[in-house]
């Protein structure tokens, strides 16, 4: 065979080869994007439904979540306290929520209990989804909320339980209202973190730990 063919041969080669590349490439990058796509539909609908789920758990209705979780939005209202500096009465400006809403009990409504268990079923359902599909920062966080609205769910028992485990010659003791203020609080922490590093995550780039 004549050099000229064979070089003719050898360059075909090279170009059938270099575009079979070229094309499996292309679809691997397809491929890639359609998956990113679909992954990210998928976390989405995880994030929305925990959060609806969660929102549902403790709904903003009810008189004890009202008073813990308002006064962090509701509008400053502006007033003067009033201080003894060097015998003199010293006025500060100080804002502060309402005051209504510092009387608001802390106790969960009859009928919250007695639909507590559904609705824990349903956020736990919609945490599954949260550890399945997520990514490993918001399932940790998916996961310490259903633990603490577990937690919650039967704080009538619970309470009353770490209450009688602390030293009783401590000098504050926390009341039961406290105590559930605090889980209330502490929950409602943590699903605005939840919202907040669902919206980076669903906005950042393409998710690697799925």
């Amino acid at each position: 065979m004549q050099p000229p063919v064979i070089a003719a041969l050898i360059a075909a080669t090279v170009a059938l080869i270099t575009a079979t590349l070229a094309a499996i490439a292309s679809q691997r990058q397809a491929s890639r994007i359609q998956r990113n796509n679909w992954m990210h539909e998928r976390r989405k609908d995880a994030y929305l439904g925990f959060i609806d789920a969660a929102r549902a758990f403790l709904p903003l209705t009810e008189v004890a979540v009202r008073g813990v979780v308002h006064p962090a939005t509701e509008p400053a209202v502006t007033h003067y306290d009033g201080e003894l500096i060097d015998g003199s009465i010293v006025f500060t400006e100080v804002d502060r929520v309402s005051d209504a809403l510092y009387i608001i009990p802390a106790e969960l409504s009859e009928a919250w209990y007695e639909d507590a268990p559904d609705k824990l079923t349903k956020l736990t359902a919609a945490w599954d989804r949260v550890h399945l599909d997520g990514s490993s920062e918001l399932r940790a966080l998916a996961q310490s909320m259903n633990r603490e609205a577990h937690y919650i769910a039967n704080s009538r028992e619970l309470i009353p339980l770490d209450l009688k485990r602390m030293d009783p010659e401590q000098e504050l003791i926390p009341s039961e209202a406290t105590l559930l203020r605090e889980d209330i609080r502490a929950y409602h922490a943590e699903l605005r973190e939840f919202i907040e590093k669902a919206r980076e995550d669903l906005n950042g780039p393409a998710p690697k730990d799925f």
